[in-house]
């Protein structure tokens, strides 16, 4: 389950659709913050949640396997009792990795997911690690 740094390096650099699932419009959360963050270095955002509503100028989708393009990176933030649905979800949609944010963890959901081929990225927030790892870069 481990994802060495420069695994996470090529992860980033090679995604361009993140599934941000239970991301609202709700400015004042952590999932708005990395959300707007992942918008502003190029990715295209889709917020997964059952409200419907357009979040930093894209409709939402119910699940991951509603949207229509391609989806590199399925995020959960901060809440385990729906990684397994999402491990699901993402398995059906054909993504590339299951991104679980601090707080999101459910073993046998990753296991799942690790079998089904998803590279899994846990206990990290997807904004620290770019900065991080990514950001300097681009300059």
């Amino acid at each position: 389950m481990h994802v060495s740094d420069s695994e996470l390096t090529q992860l980033m650099a090679n995604a361009q659709v993140i599934a941000a699932v239970g991301l609202t419009s709700n400015p004042q959360t952590d999932p708005y913050r990395v959300a707007s963050y992942q918008q502003s270095q190029g990715y295209r955002v889709i917020a997964v949640n059952r409200e419907g509503e357009t979040v930093l100028g894209h409709p939402s989708v119910q699940h991951v396997h509603d949207i229509k393009e391609p989806v590199d990176i399925v995020e959960v933030a901060g809440n385990s009792r729906h990684v397994a649905d999402v491990v699901q979800d993402a398995i059906r949609a054909n993504a590339k990795v299951l991104w679980l944010d601090r707080g999101a963890y459910d073993p046998a959901a990753i296991a799942q997911a690790e079998q089904a081929g998803l590279k899994v990225v846990s206990n990290k927030r997807f904004d620290v690690e770019h900065r991080r790892l990514l950001a300097h870069k681009q300059m």
